[in-house]
């Protein structure tokens, strides 16, 4: 698991600095927009991925068809072919409005990775094993699990009278200890 979120913080760092690198270029390319415009791409250099216009100076191809870091790469393997940095879909390029569409699975991963840690929890809390750390109590009522459980005298309203059972059980299992304060 700390592999795949070294990969989602690397990816992170990946698009932001992408990112810093187009707003970079947009503020040089709109204090000089004949610059940029007078300065196209050589003629061997492909300027368009499947429907999307990759214009200088991000490039698809050697390394002098494009500025270095704004290097593309065209997908052929999607029908039409896609272009992408990184493991960012490129859906748009525009630099008069200095901006550049992309689809970014991060936020996709970050879920996955919370999922993920959610179910881990969920099977630990299962097996309620005993050498796991106790379960801290409070006078008056019982934590189990992250979730206030009130004493058998007062109103539970989540569950019901099976729930509150189930989770005492737990707790005894655990061996919570009751702190007084």
């Amino acid at each position: 698991m700390a592999v795949k979120k070294h990969n989602v913080a690397m990816q992170l760092l990946q698009v932001v600095l992408w990112l810093v690198g187009v707003a970079l270029f947009s503020v040089m390319a709109s204090s000089a927009p004949a610059a940029v415009a007078a300065a196209p791409p050589p003629a061997d250099c492909p300027s368009k991925c499947g429907d999307v216009d990759i214009p200088f100076p991000f490039g698809i191809g050697d390394d002098h068809c494009f500025w270095p870091g704004f290097d593309v790469v065209c997908n052929h393997s999607f029908t039409p072919p896609r272009p992408y940095y990184g493991n960012m879909e490129i859906k748009d390029i525009s630099l008069p409005k200095g901006e550049t569409r992309v689809h970014f699975r991060a936020a996709k991963l970050l879920r996955l990775v919370q999922h993920q840690q959610q179910l881990r929890v969920r099977r630990r809390l299962a097996m309620a094993q005993p050498h796991r750390d106790a379960v801290p109590c409070v006078a008056g009522e019982e934590r189990v699990h992250g979730h206030r459980v009130r004493h058998a005298g007062d109103d539970v309203r989540q569950g019901g009278r099976e729930l509150l059972d189930r989770l005492r059980h737990d707790v005894r299992e655990l061996g919570c200890r009751r702190q007084r304060r």
